[in-house]
């Protein structure tokens, strides 16, 4: 966890049970010093992060913490992107949950990245050893499920939202310019 509570993270029970070692908790500390000092870098030059995805098996982390900064810095001003990787099946869920987060919280901003992914190749060989459906079975699938996230994310763009589209799809381009078109009168060609 970034936002942790060092006297809970030194108890004893807790370093037992994680297993955590001194080593551990240096790393940790100064993982957590390396993004307090590159958020702040952010802020003064007001700038965007923006964290990238990665393989399914370690995104979960990344998103988490990625989480937690975001609630915790993008009060104000949005700062810190949270990127979702659409060859993913979950992706639809996470994007709603994140809405959905928005709604419930009121002034949480939303700050979405969509991408395709890069790792679809690398996942579909550890489903295959799982046995388990976690990216969609071909790129129609992706491309069916990153349109639509990216249609479910523009309905929910107010001023407190940003939504970077990362992609070189012409279709997925054309798809959302019309959405934007449709949903929002005063923009134009």
């Amino acid at each position: 966890c970034y936002n942790i509570n060092q006297k809970f993270i030194n108890n004893p029970l807790y370093i037992k049970i994680l297993n955590y070692t001194t080593s551990d908790l240096e790393e940790l500390a100064l993982f957590k010093n390396r993004l307090d000092r590159i958020i702040n870098k952010a802020i003064v030059t007001n700038s965007y992060l923006l964290t990238d995805a990665e393989q399914s098996f370690l995104q979960l982390a990344i998103a988490n913490i990625t989480e937690q900064l975001m609630y915790i810095h993008n009060k104000n001003k949005i700062i810190i992107f949270q990127t979702y990787q659409n060859y993913l099946i979950q992706s639809n869920f996470e994007i709603r949950y994140e809405i959905y987060k928005k709604q419930l919280l009121k002034n949480y901003p939303l700050a979405i990245k969509l991408v395709r992914g890069a790792y679809m190749l690398q996942e579909r060989e550890i489903e295959g050893k799982q046995d388990n459906l976690i990216i969609h079975k071909n790129k129609e699938q992706t491309d069916l499920n990153y349109n639509n996230n990216c249609k479910i994310v523009l309905g929910a763009i107010d001023l407190n939202c940003i939504m970077i589209v990362a992609t070189h799809n012409e279709i997925s381009v054309k798809n959302l310019l019309n959405e934007i078109k449709n949903n929002f009168k005063s923009v134009s060609d």
